[in-house]
């Protein structure tokens, strides 16, 4: 799409991943070329699903931040049945972002410039992001399509 985006800096300068008007705006540019939907409204159309689960290791990363949320919250932890619920609540979902990918508990302090060695350095702090990546080009060169639902929609931001 470069008659939409004429040069990547400029790109991430109007669409960083700090200001959230920039990526109103994206999204905005963006959605005549992508299909956001809820699964109930497209499910009448799909072919039967085809359900595999697959464990993915965490990247070590993953296993780090996973180990130093657990860590930060051993009190709420060790208080066990008398504990809040909705501390218990929140530190799942906090390990379930890990689990998904590291930028969802904590932002990256640096990004590479380049874009490629960018996408990279994502790819390469998520286990499930690795596997899906192997998934995608395999099913891309024998011709399939993909759909991809997620519980987590900032997993596909």
């Amino acid at each position: 799409m470069p008659e939409k985006f004429n040069s990547w800096p400029e790109f991430e300068c109007g669409h960083s991943d700090r200001d959230h008007k920039g990526i109103a705006a994206l999204h905005r540019k963006l959605e005549p070329f992508l299909l956001r939907r809820v699964k109930k409204d497209v499910e009448k159309s799909l072919p039967p699903k085809l359900e595999q689960i697959l464990r993915v290791d965490m990247t070590a990363q993953q296993k780090q931040y996973y180990k130093w949320i657990l860590t930060k919250n051993y009190r709420e932890l060790s208080k066990g049945v008398k504990g809040s619920i909705n501390g218990f609540v929140n530190l799942v979902m906090e390990l379930k972002k890990c689990c998904n990918h590291t930028s969802l508990v904590r932002q990256y302090d640096h990004f590479e410039n380049d874009p490629q060695s960018r996408l990279q350095q994502l790819l390469k702090s998520s286990g499930k992001l690795i596997l899906l990546d192997k998934l995608l080009c395999r099913l891309k060169d024998t011709g399939h399509r993909v759909l991809i639902f997620s519980q987590m929609v900032m997993m596909l931001d």
